[in-house]
């Protein structure tokens, strides 16, 4: 089983994900997910997903400002069923662009190849900037 390409079609299932995707394209998303998932999409310090259902309401409210523009790995590596993935993105927050978006992810697969854990470490200066940028 082939954890980084698991990896790389769940994030293009996400890629191209928007407010208006019809619940079919979510739910194919959410195929690459294990039912028990743990998700830390939005960073270890935003709040955590427990399950399908719960990634699905958490991403809707994401995008509702989140857009990931392009996904560049830069490092890979796996152990056992843990990925650890480090990509320099660009994303676009509130329609501002964000280049150079460094992350790093850590995600752990079950026996049949589902993301069970989803951890995402990241330094969200850049986008605590934008919106307060947009609140002043």
């Amino acid at each position: 089983m082939d954890h980084k390409i698991n990896l790389d079609l769940w994030w293009g299932q996400l890629e191209h994900l928007t407010l208006e995707s019809s619940d079919s394209k979510f739910e194919k998303m959410t195929d690459y997910l294990s039912d028990d998932c743990i998700v830390y999409f939005g960073g270890m310090n935003a709040p955590v997903s427990f399950g399908k259902a719960e990634v699905k309401k958490d991403l809707k409210k994401t995008l509702s400002y989140w857009k990931l523009m392009k996904r560049e790995v830069t490092n890979f590596a796996i152990k056992d069923n843990i990925v650890f993935c480090a990509m320099k993105n660009k994303l676009q927050i509130l329609g501002i662009k964000v280049d150079d978006f460094y992350e790093t992810e850590v995600v752990t697969f079950d026996d049949e190849g589902k993301i069970k854990r989803y951890e995402l470490y990241c330094d969200p200066t850049p986008i605590r900037k934008i919106f307060s940028d947009v609140n002043n």
